[in-house]
């Protein structure tokens, strides 16, 4: 989390260098044009106003944004590897080494992980990870904690917590909790020394599931029968994501739907890929539906189960929907009613249709390539969740765009008759 706020000040930090360079120096031209012409203070004073209000200040917020726009995009590709790192994670050991990279990288004096199973341990992180230290737990975790917890296993900062829980996490100087576990079980949790933001807290999140699944793997080891039984579950669920990426898409209205194999593979997390036509009549009118999403708050195969479940409120809800918009809030509606808000979804809802590309993006880390350039799209609240808002853009009829999730560009919609 201190990476991404000293991103923030470094563009505190630059905006004030320029201004400040960019001011002194108008002013000290100012003073010379004063000296050096026989013109009027007043004279001087007006054209000097026109200039800097409608050339110079112009010029200047360009090259801030400019600025701010490379340190953003900084942090985000410096996120979005430490997440693939992160899913690399097999055993215990990746796990304790990627802390310390992370530790190095944010810079944090202090990273507590509490592992409860398969013995009760404490790792200590410290000294900007360059340091590592495993004790036994010397006495029991507080009964209080260790119950919120396993009752709401979900990544929070401390001032989440209630009065108690807190305080008790402020005296061992945890401001943010990961839990690690697997399915039901809570095998502990990681405490970071700073509050951290949404997008920090998704990449250690990634880090304790892989931890959690390393512990249930070592756990297996002495329990064949059970490993054998999950072995088919994750089997059956990577035959399911591959099922649900189905290729055979036809061409909608003037656009063939190519997906981007390369990325597809090298991705780290289950997607789907769907399209649908609305059955309001049968006019050549109607629009076509295409959704991309992945889960917002996991990222393991296993829960290809769950998108599945969201294919088919897709399928059944675009058969009589005849806008994006609408669409996009019935779909949101369905998750937050009937699965009551525990699935979450970034991605994108495109119409095709005759004359236009309708979007409705959510959640974060999206971006769309078009006239040959990426452009972020800002990020919301996921699909699903309390906070979600519908927010629509219109794309007229590029001859090519690509979608991206998470620095993965998966799938191309390309005019027919246009090469790429």
């Amino acid at each position: 989390m201190k990476k991404l706020s000293g991103n923030f000040r470094r563009i505190l930090l630059w905006g004030t260098l320029v201004s400040l360079i960019f001011n002194t120096s108008i002013l000290l031209l100012f003073f010379y044009l004063i000296e050096s012409l026989q013109i009027t203070a007043l004279a001087i004073s007006g054209l000097f106003l026109v200039i800097f209000l409608f050339v110079l200040q112009p010029i200047r917020d360009q090259l801030l944004s400019q600025i701010t726009e490379r340190i953003i995009f900084s942090s985000r590709l410096e996120i979005s590897k430490l997440e693939e790192k992160a899913s690399l994670i097999a055993n215990l050991n990746d796990g304790i080494s990627f802390l310390c990279l992370l530790a190095e990288q944010w810079r944090l004096p202090r990273i507590r992980m509490a592992l409860y199973a398969p013995r009760q341990q404490l790792v200590f992180i410290t000294g900007n990870g360059s340091r590592v230290r495993t004790v036994e737990f010397r006495r029991n975790e507080n009964q209080e904690f260790f119950s919120y917890l396993k009752n709401f296993p979900k990544p929070q900062n401390t001032y989440a917590f209630p009065a108690g829980i807190r305080n008790y996490l402020y005296n061992r100087k945890i401001r943010c909790v990961i839990p690690i576990g697997f399915r039901d079980n809570l095998f502990g949790f990681i405490g970071l020394p700073n509050v951290l933001d949404e997008h920090s807290m998704e990449t250690v999140e990634i880090a304790a599931q892989r931890i959690g699944i390393a512990i249930e793997n070592e756990k297996l080891k002495s329990n064949q029968p059970r490993s054998a039984l999950l072995g088919r579950e994750f089997y059956l669920a990577r035959r399911v994501e591959t099922f649900l990426s189905r290729t055979d898409f036809n061409e909608c209205h003037g656009y063939r739907i190519q997906k981007i194999e390369s990325s597809w593979k090298k991705k780290y997390f289950a997607v789907i890929l769907e399209i649908a036509r609305p059955a309001l009549d049968t006019t050549e009118s109607n629009p076509f539906f295409m959704i991309l999403i992945r889960l917002a708050s996991s990222s393991i195969r296993s829960n290809a189960l769950q998108l599945f479940a969201v294919q088919g409120y897709f399928l059944a809800l675009a058969a009589g929907t005849p806008s994006v918009e609408l669409l996009a809030e019935q779909l949101h509606l369905s998750l937050s009613t009937l699965e009551n808000g525990k699935i979450t979804l970034d991605g994108f809802i495109v119409a095709i249709e005759r004359d236009d590309l309708r979007l409705v993006h959510f959640g974060s880390h999206l971006a769309l390539k078009t006239e040959g350039e990426w452009i972020w799209l800002e990020d919301n609240p996921a699909m699903g969740s309390p906070d979600y808002s519908l927010h629509a853009l219109s794309l007229g009829r590029p001859a090519n765009i690509h979608f991206s999730i998470r620095e993965y560009p998966l799938v191309a919609l390309q005019m027919t008759g246009v090469t790429a």
